[in-house]
């Protein structure tokens, strides 16, 4: 079990990554690319190359953001669930999302799909395998998932006055704050990326 002293440690090993640079790392964790290839890339890049963190540095933070998951690969030919099509629409995203790094979703991962599609089906596939990871990491790892699950309930994708509304709870204390950074994090990225659809652009999708 993961305790309070645990969890301080592992923000004591990443505090002194810079944000922009954390950031960069989880971009690229949550596409497919390992740490060698994401310190390497990185380190080319004019913004980030004077100030890069160690090897090891990115390592932890990869650590830190992606579940350690031993479950074999999900397959329809094993699965006959009523869900499958989300999971499938889900797989494709991955692999556009990823440009390809991602080919397959494992049985873990499927499973979480499954409940944030079927709790929340207008959030895109893309978003949606971002916040699978994120709760599969959550259980893992023991971490308070309030904040995901307020990113879901306000659903800030739906129209300007739901991002309003969720910007509104956050800055009153309604959402509780994320129990890691990492968390917080994450749920900053999700946004970016729904932002980067242009989801959160003002058009009101919301069916009442």
């Amino acid at each position: 079990m993961t305790t309070q002293d645990d969890n301080s440690q592992k923000k004591k090993k990443t505090r002194h990554v810079p944000l922009d640079i954390r950031k960069a790392i989880v971009h690229h964790a949550k596409r497919g690319r390992t740490p060698v290839e994401i310190y390497d890339y990185l380190g080319r890049q004019p913004e980030f190359k004077d100030r890069m963190p160690s090897q090891r540095s990115v390592q932890r933070v990869v650590k830190d953001t992606l579940p350690h998951d031993t479950s074999e690969a999900w397959s329809l030919a094993q699965d006959e669930g009523p869900d499958t099509g989300l999971i499938l629409e889900t797989l494709a995203a991955a692999m556009e999302g990823s440009e390809g790094l991602i080919r397959h979703l494992t049985s873990a991962q499927a499973n979480w799909i499954k409940r944030v599609r079927r709790a929340v089906p207008d959030l895109r596939p893309w978003v949606a395998y971002q916040v699978a990871v994120d709760f599969q990491k959550c259980a893992e790892t023991k971490q308070d998932t309030s904040d995901l699950d307020a990113f879901l309930a306000f659903a800030p994708w739906r129209s300007a006055e739901h991002e309003r509304r969720y910007d509104d709870a956050r800055q009153k204390g309604y959402v509780p704050p994320a129990a890691h950074d990492v968390v917080l994090l994450q749920l900053e990225l999700l946004r970016a990326w729904a932002k980067e659809t242009g989801i959160m652009e003002g058009e009101d999708q919301d069916n009442g």
